[in-house]
């Protein structure tokens, strides 16, 4: 309700605004004023196409809603079967298993008997055929025991070790980085082998994938970092919506089988996005920063003077009520789909919220990043049982403007008592000292 208020109010505002500009042009036109009275009007028009794509945008908008609702139902179906599958499975190997191990019993008791005591009686022939029947029972026996095995895998403890993070990488696949732009349906327009069809795009990637493994050898951790849903209309309306779920679905598969070893499942085809990071988008804050980007893009001059006008700076503003957990039904979808680990970001800081996703299958990890910088002793507080912590990430996102130009940290001022406080722990990490 409250959302549907708000866009009833918006539409509203941009309407009442779209007539005082028009009637400010025709009024600069009849007194002489006819560039000025031409730029308004033109303003008009442009503010009118505005409210019509907003209201465009709002029923797409809902009508995702009910899709991604639908979508949880079926999941939730789907999943229970699956379970219900796995133990049927699981009784059936336990069940057939125990009733093999019986007449293997009486089969290896009998073909010790005839060894012991007729043994010498036996042409070589027959001392065959009973050599065999012997080696067939004890391979019996072996898959009896592999049944049984694997009818305990679904009550068995997750087996831990550990693994060293130097031996690793993460393509960075996703949020408009290289990748994306050889993989996103919206922003490749090539006309060759790496352009077209969604193998095509995929194809680049792939090869760097193969190339990895072919010089780091199978042992080489190696994850890929996509974005699974693109939203490249978020922001323009004009633009293609960019890759889906269901094609990000398929490129994971063919990086299984390249021999990607996790996916990690962010979206959004630009960085930063109004899905990626979620949350609000401090615009006081960026155009601060954003001025030393200008000479880094073809895009980023443009970019400055949007995030400094009225409207488009407050597309970027608001960045929806979905934070914590914004990526896990893409996460999902993915994940029923692979055999390999999955890895979910998306604000997270509630150890709950956390483990209720992992219990349900979402995701095989989660990953953090803004709620480190808010909280460096996050997971310690989730291991001593604290659910969130006392001052938790606001999602502000002004560390990610700052970092532009100033040192990474929390530069929400609320959390802290005083500037200065906020500003000590900003500069904390160039007075820990020499590391060992």
């Amino acid at each position: 309700m409250k959302a549907k208020t708000t866009a009833r109010w918006f539409q509203g505002a941009l309407a009442v605004g779209t007539a005082v500009i028009c009637v400010t042009g025709f009024l600069g036109i009849a007194f002489g004023q006819p560039l000025l009275g031409v730029v308004y009007a033109g303003m008009g028009a442009v503010v009118a196409l505005l409210t019509q794509r907003v209201a465009e945008r709002k029923r797409e908008q809902e009508q995702l809603r009910r899709a991604n609702e639908a979508l949880e139902q079926r999941v939730q179906a789907r999943t229970a079967e699956l379970d219900a599958a796995n133990k049927e499975l699981e009784a059936f190997s336990y069940s057939v298993a125990h009733d093999l191990r019986a007449p293997l019993r009486h089969m290896d008791g009998f073909i010790r008997l005839l060894r012991k005591h007729a043994w010498n009686s036996l042409d070589e022939k027959n001392q065959r055929y009973l050599g065999i029947v012997s080696d067939s029972a004890r391979q019996m026996g072996l898959l009896i025991d592999d049944l049984l095995a694997f009818s305990r895998v679904g009550r068995a403890e997750l087996q831990l070790r550990p693994v060293s993070l130097s031996q690793g990488v993460e393509l960075h696949g996703a949020n408009g980085y290289l990748i994306t732009q050889f993989l996103s349906s919206a922003i490749n327009d090539r006309k060759d082998d790496y352009g077209g069809s969604l193998e095509n795009r995929a194809r680049f990637v792939l090869e760097v994938v193969r190339a990895i493994r072919q010089r780091a050898g199978n042992d080489f951790h190696l994850q890929m970092k996509i974005s699974a849903t693109e939203f490249n209309d978020a922001l323009l309306l004009t633009e293609k919506p960019g890759n889906t779920i269901a094609d990000s679905i398929q490129v994971c598969r063919w990086l299984e089988e390249a021999g990607v070893d996790a996916i990690h499942v962010s979206s959004g085809s630009s960085f930063p996005h109004p899905r990626n990071p979620p949350g609000d988008l401090p615009m006081e804050d960026i155009v601060k920063t954003y001025d030393s980007m200008i000479s880094s893009g073809r895009h980023a001059f443009r970019n400055f003077v949007l995030f400094r006008s009225w409207p488009m700076n407050r597309l970027f503003h608001t960045r929806g009520e979905v934070i914590e957990g914004i990526n896990l039904p893409d996460a999902r979808a993915i994940k029923q789909s692979l055999r390999i680990p999955v890895i979910c970001t998306g604000g997270f800081q509630t150890a709950s919220y956390i483990r209720e996703a992992l219990r349900r299958g979402d995701c095989d990890a989660v990953s953090i990043a803004r709620s480190l910088v808010a909280n460096k002793d996050l997971v310690k507080l989730f291991a001593a049982g604290q659910d969130r912590p006392a001052k938790p990430c606001t999602y502000c996102n002004k560390c990610l403007v700052n970092v532009a130009e100033n040192p990474i940290g929390c530069y929400e001022e609320s959390r802290f008592e005083s500037r200065e406080e906020m500003v000590r722990q900003i500069l904390s990490v160039y007075a820990a000292g020499p590391t060992s």
